[in-house]
């Protein structure tokens, strides 16, 4: 009868320690890039604002066929949008309701350098990736300077 009982403990405490879920969530943002209005120049810089960026070692650049690196990624007045979205719960993607005023002023701009090789030509796409997500193509004109 000792048996039984220590037996039935047993497998009850196997059964009951087998009950945990898991979720697996596959995070991907399709990260918003502002249109481009002025011409970029070969061998300057250029300053893109888009949502959301991350850091500069995980940011993959693409000139049509053509491989940019992030020199840098700012992220202006957004502490209090951090902090809120924080708080609120809401995703790195998503829009979050709650913050909107906190984070209307929240910027974030990336800036790279325009590779001399490219032509100058305003036949030329820009796509961002990162860990997030990436962009749809936006349109890029390129000038020699």
């Amino acid at each position: 009868m000792r048996f039984t009982a220590l037996l039935i403990a047993m497998l009850m405490l196997v059964f009951m320690s087998c009950t945990t879920e898991s979720t697996s969530v596959n995070v991907r943002c399709n990260i918003q890039v502002e249109p481009i209005e002025a011409n970029a120049i070969r061998g300057s810089m250029l300053t893109v604002n888009a949502y959301p960026l991350t850091d500069t070692f995980d940011t993959h650049i693409q000139i049509n066929q053509t491989t940019v690196d992030a020199s840098t990624i700012e992220k202006e007045t957004c502490s209090d949008c951090d902090a809120c979205r924080s708080e609120y719960g809401c995703t790195d993607c998503a829009y979050c309701p709650a913050c909107e005023v906190t984070c209307d002023e929240c910027q974030h701009l990336l800036t790279f350098t325009i590779p001399e090789e490219l032509p100058s030509s305003d036949e030329y796409w820009l796509t961002l990736f990162n860990s997030l997500g990436s962009s749809e193509a936006v349109y890029l004109s390129i000038e020699e300077n």
